[in-house]
This record gives structure tokens, C-alpha cells and sequence, in this order.
């Protein structure tokens, strides 16, 4: 059996019953200390008392009794007083204020009936909270979405807003021409991007819902000038670049998502027709007009790289000098129409022989180089071929033309480690087959390059020798074999050089053929 509690507990002390008895001081107190400001007005619209917040929000000098001036304010003030005088309360209102001095203050206000013991309304009671910051922070943050929505509507950039759920919260000017232009009248992002086909850069290949960049965002993956492409009806392509970002709450909550996309196609067709141009200028650049093939510069720029690089493991690089024997004399006498389809069709013809591996280039005239893979158990075979195949009677432009190659190689790396260095080997091995009546082809060895350095010493120090006296003059009798009697005398030149001893007569005569000083050679032996 349960026990009863003492009838006295059931009764509350005095204590208790005066603490909860709100007695006039305690109203007067909130009254007071309220934190908006109070003014009682009596039914002739007068203030007749105010709290401490409406003193310290000096209220009084823009309120003041404003109940009976003529203006905005007044009348609204003075509508919503008579209401409350006839015991209505009317919606709180937001009124601009201006003080005496131009000191504008935002109020949010509101009106009710005062009512003494009898319950009759002998006036009203003014609630008024001063709201000026916040109201201008409203203001701004309304001219800033002013300016924004201008700026939006007006940047080039398709602009799209959504919700965590894929509906569509904005969409710009932009942003609605393409849409319309895909035919889509979807209220949902996701509905959109089902209606919205994209494609891969290649134009071909559509994108994958999952892979789009609203759906990545929506996944909290943002996007970065992603490329995409579309099509209109035409099928005419358009490439955007897409950026995207996730919408987050305070607590980084994915609430939405938005995108930009943006019309590159015109920057990209630049881009390309730059590209075409550059390749175009980089072709001319390196390519020789005339046949087609590498030029000087080309050639020299390839010549300068890792040689290695042209080889496979194992093999060698043979660098091949050639030019056309007698090739001036074919161009002054059948024109230079026929002399540039004999250097085409010999480029042509060289890299047909070479194979597919080879380097052709033309570097000057009638100058060619050859670059080519070699298996080193047989590197020279390919340059014997060439001359085989080469050499003999073509007919060019209806012409019959005799054609010989000199061809000079030098063997990679055997004859030297760099380019410059092979390039001028086999250029010595060329020369000195051009020198040699009927011989076509010559390899490269150290001798031909101490012959040629001494053939150059030879040719620089002929017109020196000739002014400093180095030459003499020999006579050699003339005798008939029969009568066994003297006829006359030969004159022969010889030249005891400083330096080289003496030079045979074939030798320097040779070389004052090349370098013109033949001439001059026959007058000083006339004079002596």
C-alpha cells in the first residue's frame, strides 16, 4: 500500500507564492530594460513615457510626435495609430527615418492598443527596433545581386545552377540559348543532361552521364576546363570547356552544384590554323624546294643530334657526300629545267635505293648526303649499289644524259664521333674521287685527309710563292732521235716549297687550275 504524502507538502510556502506573482516593479523592470525601444503615446498621439533603449537610441528627435506631421512616415505611422486606437494591431512595418541633421535610421515598428483597467484604449504603445544595419546590408547585398545577375546575363560563359537533386536553381542568358538550341525543355538537371548529347574531343564519342561535369560536382569532384563538344541540328561542331564546382553548406554538405561552360571553338580553330602554319613554316624551313627532301638546315640539325639515335643496337651509320659528275655542263647546255628535274629525280632515286630507313637531304647545287642504317659486317654495299644503279644514261625531260656519281663515305662511329666531323670526311673521300678520272666511290681513310690538308696548304701558298720567288725554271733539250742534234729547249717549272719540299708538277699545277692561278703561273715562267 502505497503512502500519502503529507497534505503540507502538497501546499507551496509564501516564498514560493511570492516569487511567482509578477508584481507591478517586475514589469516596470522589463519595461525598462527591454532591448527595443517602447514609447507609450496617448490617443492625442504624444509621447508620454519611454524605456531607456528608446532614450539611448535618441528615437525622440526623429520620432518625436512625427503622429501629426505631414509627410511618408506620418501617414503610415498615423494610419497604423488610428488602428490601434480602435484596439487592432497592424502588421510591423520597415520606415526609412531622417533626423533634423540628414541622419538617416532604419525602424522596424509596430503598434498596439494601451488599454487602463477597464479594458478601453487610452492610447497605444510604440515598439520600435533600430534595424539600419541591417537594412543596408540588405541594400548591398540587393545591389550586389543586381550587378551579378548583369554580369551573369552578360558574361560568354553558358552558366548552369542546380540543387543537390539535380533541379535546375539558375540559368543564364547563355545558358538558355543552349539549352533551346539542343531542343531541351527539361525541368531538371539531370532530365537536361539526358537530352543534352556530349562529346568527346574526337566529336564521336559521347560522354557518360557519370562523367559529365555537373555530375562530378554533384559527387563533390570539381572540373577544370574540361573540353567537350556538341552538335547542333546541322551537325556543325561547337567545343566548350567546362568548369565545375560543388555548392556546400557550413558544414560542407553538398547543396548543388554550378557550371560554366564556355565557346573555345573560335580559339581552337585558331589554335589549328597557328598549327598548320607553324608546321608549313617548319617545313619550308627544312625542306628543299627544288626535290622535296631535307635542306642544309635540316640536315645540319640532324647531324647535330645523337647519331645513335638514327641507328637500331648493332648497327652503324654510314654518311654518304655524292654529287653529279659534270653536272654544270648538263645545266648550261640543256637549261636549268632540265638540270632541276636531274637533281629531282636523282633525290628521288638515291632514297629509293636507300630504303625507307635512310636520310636523303640535298645540301647545295648539285650536293647530296645520304644518312643510312648499316649492318656493320657490309656497311659499304649500299653506297656500291647506289653508284651501279646510278651511273649510266637516263633520260630526263626527253634528254639522253649521261650521269655519273662521285661519292664519298665515312663510317659512323669508325671515322668519328659527331656529325660535323663525318659530314667533312666524307666530303674528303668525294673530292679526291673527283680527281680520279673514271673512279665513282671512296671510303674515307686518314690519309685522304692528309692529302687534302696538304693540297689546300698548296692551293693558299701558290700566288705567295709566285711574289716571293719559290718557283725556278729548268730547260730540257730537244733532240732529234735521229740526227741525235739539239732542236731547242723545254722550259719546266718547278717549285721547292719552304715547308713541303719539292711539289711535283702535276701536283701544283693542278692546284693552280683550281684556284685560277694557272694564268698568272704561264706569265711569271714567260718573263723568267
Amino acid at each position: 500500500m502505497a503512502c500519502k504524502a503529507p497534505e503540507q507538502n502538497k501546499k507551496k510556502s509564501p516564498e514560493k507564492q511570492r516569487r511567482t506573482k509578477v508584481t507591478l516593479k517586475d514589469l516596470r523592470y522589463v519595461y525598462e530594460n527591454a532591448p527595443i525601444a517602447i514609447a507609450i503615446l496617448d490617443r492625442s498621439g504624444s509621447i508620454i513615457q519611454t524605456n531607456a533603449k528608446w532614450r539611448a537610441d535618441d528615437w525622440e528627435t526623429l520620432w518625436g510626435t512625427c503622429i501629426n506631421k505631414d509627410d511618408g512616415a506620418a501617414d503610415i505611422l498615423q494610419n497604423s495609430f488610428a488602428q490601434a486606437l480602435n484596439g487592432e494591431i497592424e502588421q510591423q512595418r520597415t520606415t526609412i527615418l531622417t533626423a533634423t541633421d540628414g541622419v538617416k535610421k532604419a525602424a522596424r515598428w509596430v503598434l498596439h492598443p494601451w488599454k487602463d483597467a477597464s479594458d478601453a484604449v487610452v492610447g497605444a504603445m510604440l515598439f520600435v527596433e533600430n534595424v539600419t544595419r541591417e537594412t543596408e546590408a540588405s541594400r548591398l547585398a540587393e545591389e550586389r545581386n543586381i550587378i551579378l545577375d548583369a554580369v551573369l546575363e552578360n558574361v560568354g560563359q553558358a552558366i548552369l545552377a542546380c540543387d543537390a537533386q539535380g533541379k535546375l536553381t539558375y540559368v543564364n542568358g547563355r545558358g538558355s540559348e543552349l539549352v533551346a538550341a539542343q531542343g531541351v525543355k527539361a525541368a531538371t538537371s539531370r532530365e537536361a543532361i539526358r537530352q543534352i548529347t556530349f562529346f568527346e574531343q574526337d566529336g564521336k564519342t559521347p560522354y557518360k552521364e557519370s562523367r559529365l561535369p555537373l555530375s562530378k560536382a554533384l559527387t563533390g569532384v570539381p572540373v577544370s576546363r574540361e573540353e567537350m563538344v556538341l552538335k547542333n541540328a546541322e551537325n556543325e561542331k561547337t567545343v566548350f570547356e567546362a568548369t565545375a564546382k560543388s555548392i556546400c553548406d557550413e558544414r560542407g554538405r553538398v547543396t548543388g552544384a554550378v557550371v560554366s561552360l564556355y565557346d573555345v571553338s573560335d580559339q581552337r580553330e585558331r589554335e589549328r590554323k597557328l598549327r598548320r602554319s607553324e608546321a608549313e613554316a617548319r617545313r619550308i624551313a627544312f625542306t628543299d624546294a627544288l626535290t622535296g627532301f631535307p635542306n642544309r638546315v635540316s640536315l645540319q640539325r640532324t647531324l647535330e643530334h645523337d647519331l645513335a639515335e638514327l641507328c637500331k643496337p648493332g648497327e652503324k651509320l654510314l654518311v654518304i657526300s655524292a654529287d653529279i659528275a659534270r653536272f654544270k655542263t648538263i645545266n648550261a647546255i640543256h637549261g636549268n629545267k632540265v638540270g632541276d628535274r636531274l637533281l629531282a629525280e636523282t633525290a628521288d632515286r638515291m632514297a629509293g635505293i636507300a630504303g625507307a630507313r635512310a636520310i636523303v637531304g640535298r645540301l647545295s647545287g648539285d650536293e647530296f648526303l645520304l644518312l643510312v642504317p648499316v649492318d656493320p659486317a657490309d656497311p659499304y654495299s649500299v653506297t656500291e649499289k647506289l653508284c651501279t644503279i646510278m651511273n649510266g644514261q637516263q633520260v630526263i625531260s626527253g634528254h639522253l644524259l649521261t650521269v655519273q656519281l662521285h661519292a664519298g663515305t665515312a663510317l659512323w662511329p669508325d671515322d668519328g664521333e659527331d656529325g660535323n666531323t663525318l659530314l667533312r670526311r666524307a666530303d674528303v673521300a668525294r673530292q679526291h674521287v673527283k680527281t680520279q678520272n673514271g673512279q665513282s666511290l671512296r671510303h674515307f681513310d686518314p690519309k685522304l685527309e692528309a692529302d687534302a690538308s696538304r693540297q689546300l696548304k698548296i692551293e693558299q701558298d701558290l700566288a705567295k710563292a709566285m711574289k716571293q720567288n719559290e718557283f725556278s725554271v729548268v730547260y730540257q733539250p730537244i733532240v732529234d732521235a735521229m740526227s741525235s742534234e739539239v732542236e731547242g729547249f723545254e722550259a719546266l717549272c718547278r717549285w721547292n716549297h719552304p715547308k713541303l719540299g719539292f711539289i711535283p708538277p702535276d701536283v701544283f699545277i693542278h692546284a693552280a687550275e683550281q684556284t685560277g692561278d694557272i694564268l698568272d703561273l704561264g706569265e711569271w715562267m714567260l718573263r723568267r
